[in-house]
């Protein structure tokens, strides 16, 4: 180490960094038997929390699968992970529950569904799911009633795009529950809100993008899919300009 012999500056540069990054110099594979994801589909993770959030934290069935790819993941950032089921997986559903393994086989598969919503993803997790949706009534008593309206701005009411086109109450609120408490521990968890989204196919956002509950669910739950439009919505999934009468 060198030494000032006569007053002046000295520049000294110190890593203050507690810990060392992981730097993967290869990616590592794993399948096995997992809580909740995709099936048959790789996913790379990059952490044991992302690994948890994707394909759900173990039990005594799943625990050596997670915890293998856990262990590999303290010394890496890239680990595919493939997640395999038995023959009779199921997803939830408040119909007829069927095996949908992944986003691919969701919108590719042929699939037909008798029930308003669907797990996102097989496994027991998805019987804890509970779908809630709040429509527009004559006199907001539906929404003062429910028992989630806190979870949301205001009332259903009407969308710009139904507006525009002389319509009204297309608005739902949609509220995604923890029912029995598998997921967060405490039965009756709000897990994800979609608030003011569109029973019209053609309902717009302000920014543009889609609004219509459909697409908005697909898009951005991550633990549901859309099934079927529920028989009381009877104009649902319609375009605002095929809408018979004036209201949804």
């Amino acid at each position: 180490m060198a030494f000032q012999v006569s007053p002046g500056v000295q520049v000294k540069e110190i890593d203050a960094t507690g810990v060392i990054p992981a730097v993967s110099t290869s990616i590592g594979g794993t399948a096995g038997a997992f809580n909740w994801g995709p099936v048959l589909e790789a996913i790379t993770v990059g952490s044991e929390t992302e690994l948890a959030n994707i394909f759900g934290t173990p039990d005594s069935k799943t625990f050596k699968y997670f915890l293998t790819a856990a262990s590999f993941l303290k010394y890496g950032n890239a680990l595919k992970v493939v997640r395999a089921v038995g023959a009779n997986a199921l997803n939830a559903s408040d119909g007829t529950a069927q095996l949908v393994k992944n986003e691919d086989h969701y919108e590719d598969g042929g699939l037909t569904f008798d029930g308003n919503f669907i797990a996102k993803y097989p496994g027991d997790l998805g019987n804890s799911l509970e779908v809630q949706v709040c429509p527009v009534s004559a006199s907001d008593t539906v929404f003062d009633a429910w028992t989630h309206k806190g979870q949301f701005d205001g009332a259903p009411g009407t969308s710009d795009t139904a507006a525009a086109a002389s319509k009204t109450g297309d608005e739902l609120h949609v509220a995604v529950i923890d029912k029995s408490g598998a997921w967060t521990g405490t039965a009756g968890t709000v897990l994800e809100t979609f608030q003011f989204v569109s029973q019209a196919s053609n309902g717009k956002k302000s920014d543009g993008s889609s609004n219509y509950y459909v697409n908005v669910i697909n898009n951005e739950s991550q633990y549901v899919w859309w099934g079927s439009h529920d028989s009381e919505l009877t104009d649902a999934g319609k375009e605002t300009t095929a809408v018979s009468n004036n209201s949804f």
